[in-house]
């Protein structure tokens, strides 16, 4: 038997035959192989920083909100003859009883034909509801909350319960009960001319007057850390948007770098409580006899003179009053009745400030996108802003003590109108655990055609988020690319395959020779087996080297920037490691796999080249 000394220094000779095609062998299947342990590696550590990314905040979090359906249709539902009876019944009490009070005043009755429940248009006999009153409001309200589900908290429950739901929270307006709610200019309640010229203002107002309060837990992942908030100020989620209006901040340019883009959203992040906004409310009265007072005191034939106070949002009093005694009197007893009919209102008026206290990314201006990442950006985007501010509920509550603002902002489970209870977004929010769940409750649970029947008109559809969708879009790229890394593994064994197998094919003449100065077959076998442990290893250390290269390369110039991108794409509070690739053991041990394919691809020439005559073998060179 050959010693290994000697079979080494042989096979090293063979690197001396034809080095040309060897070396470009070898540097062809270590690029070769460094692509594919590469792109294993890549896979891999990219769906680890993918999923970690994607699970971040409310993203990977399975959630689908449960309401009402918005449609019109639904008042097919109510507008019958049994319910326009009994709100005219309703209607019909109400005016006998305020005809006999003010008869006992002594003064004219009126009837108030704006509250009447029906009407009929065009002079048709058939009957509609009037929304406006009361009476009409009442009786719809009353049908609506004894036939949807929604505004059931046990039924609701006990469906989530049947579902399998892990968490349920839930999503109301939060507005003022009535009245307005207006945003002051430079201390002031504003001019209509000011107001129309500034910009910052009306979007600022416009997003804040509509709220909408959700449970702490959702909206946890877009508060800021450092928040500021005094007492009785009202807490507020706004988008990147509304958030530079409030810091008086240009939007960034659209070719920012996405080291610009991260930047800008810090700043958000952390600046956005210094700044505040407070808003005049008045209720109904406080309205009317605020805009009594503009007219008179502009008037300058009127007979009643008011001062407005020297603070804004304060209520108008009589300052010069010039009517006649029975005008005062009669105006002294309308309020009187007005007071026993229950339909007085004191006026009343409040400061109200609101603090932004987190960020969240912009909701989609569009379903059209005009590119691929605009449109990848928005369907992985997680947020809660649907065009108005988000008050986180239970930090709203701890924070705010002020009886007065409490009451403005009273949180009514359903609403008081067919109109609030039609168009309103009050929702319950069910939060299941795989997307499977989630996509099972809504297939059943949703009502496509806006009516289904009583206990199952309800409308579910994901919320903040398309987890869902994000998870199978991750399953199918993975399996995509696995299938692609297998493919690319056959193409790379049978070029590793071929390479060797041609190789040692062409050895006829080395053979013949170690076959003429005694040579065993066996140990002819030892030789070639040796050069092909060195051309793996060869192959290994290249790997490495190449390897390390790209892994250097890609951490230091690519991974920085992976993470900013990711970070701004998944619209995360802080930077996180989006790692690309990273070395293994797995790449210096590429040569073993390759030592198994030139053992494989080497039996062949093998046989062929031992058991043929040394003679032919030099013949055929």
């Amino acid at each position: 038997m050959i010693k290994i000394s000697d079979s080494i220094t042989l096979a090293r000779t063979k690197f001396k035959i034809r080095r040309i095609r060897l070396t470009l062998s070898l540097i062809m299947i270590s690029l070769l192989c460094s692509i594919l342990i590469l792109g294993y590696i890549a896979l891999e550590r990219s769906a680890a920083s993918l999923n970690e990314f994607s699970n971040q905040g409310l993203n990977g979090r399975y959630l689908v909100s449960v309401s009402r359906w918005n449609g019109i249709s639904v008042y097919d539902k109510v507008a019958n003859e049994e319910l326009f009876s009994e709100a005219e019944s309703l209607y019909k009490k109400s005016v006998e009883e305020e005809k006999k009070t003010y008869k006992e005043y002594g003064i004219d009755y009126y009837e108030d034909l704006s509250q009447a429940p029906t009407a009929t248009y065009g002079g048709s006999d058939e009957k509609y509801f009037n929304f406006g009153s009361k009476y009409a409001n009442q009786v719809i309200v009353e049908f609506l909350q004894s036939n949807y589900p929604v505004t059931k908290t046990e039924k609701i429950e006990l469906l989530l319960k049947e579902y399998g739901a892990i968490n349920k929270y839930t999503a109301q307006p939060f507005a003022a009960k009535n009245g307005s709610f207006t945003m002051l200019q430079n201390g002031q309640e504003p001019e209509t001319q000011k107001v129309i010229n500034d910009d910052n203002y009306q979007k600022i107002s416009s997003y804040v007057s509509y709220m909408n309060s959700v449970d702490d837990d959702l909206a946890n992942p877009f508060i800021g850390s450092d928040y500021k908030l005094e007492k009785n100020e009202i807490p507020i989620l706004v988008n990147y948007e509304i958030a530079e209006k409030f810091l008086g901040l240009k939007p960034i340019d659209t070719s920012a770098t996405e080291q610009e883009k991260y930047d800008r959203i810090q700043e958000l992040r952390k600046r956005v409580s210094e700044e505040s906004r407070t808003f005049c409310w008045r209720n109904d009265a406080s309205k009317a006899l605020y805009a009594t007072a503009l007219i008179a005191n502009n008037d300058k034939n009127s007979n009643v003179r008011y001062n407005l106070g020297n603070d804004t949002c304060s209520t108008p009093t009589v300052k010069e009053d010039k009517r006649s005694t029975e005008e005062v009197l009669l105006e002294k007893e309308n309020t009187k009745l007005q007071k026993e009919l229950g339909q007085y209102e004191e006026p009343a008026s409040k400061f109200v400030t609101v603090r932004p206290i987190g960020v969240m990314p912009d909701m989609p201006d569009s379903m059209y996108m005009s590119d691929v990442k605009d449109f990848l950006q928005a369907m992985t985007s997680s947020t809660l802003d649907r065009g108005s501010a988000i008050v986180p509920r239970d930090l709203y509550e701890k924070n705010v003590e002020d009886e007065v603002i409490k009451d403005i902002f009273e949180q009514k489970t359903v609403g008081s109108s067919f109109m609030e209870i039609l168009f309103g977004s009050d929702a319950y929010i069910a939060e299941f655990s795989t997307a499977d769940e989630m996509r099972e409750f809504i297939k059943d649970v949703d009502c496509a055609s806006e009516y289904c029947g009583p206990d199952v008109s309800l409308k579910v559809e994901t919320f903040s988020n398309n987890a869902a969708i994000i998870y199978d879009t991750k399953n199918y790229a993975m399996n995509i690319f696995l299938w692609v890394l297998l493919a690319s593994s056959v193409v790379i064994t049978l070029l590793i395959y071929i390479v060797i197998n041609r190789i040692l094919a062409d050895s006829r003449k080395e053979t013949s020779v170690f076959r003429a100065i005694g040579y065993s077959r066996f140990e002819i076998s030892q030789i070639y087996i040796m050069y092909i442990a060195l051309f793996s290893s060869i192959v290994s250390i290249l790997t490495t080297i190449i390897s390390a290269v790209v892994v250097m390369a890609v951490k230091s110039i690519y991974e920085p920037q992976a993470s900013l991108y990711f970070t701004n794409f998944f619209a995360l509070d802080q930077t996180k490691d989006f790692v690309i690739v990273d070395f293994s053991i797995l790449i210096p041990l590429i040569g073993v796999p390759v030592f198994v394919i030139g053992i494989i691809a080497s039996i062949i020439p093998l046989i062929i080249n031992t058991h043929r005559s040394p003679l032919k073998n030099l013949r055929a060179e």
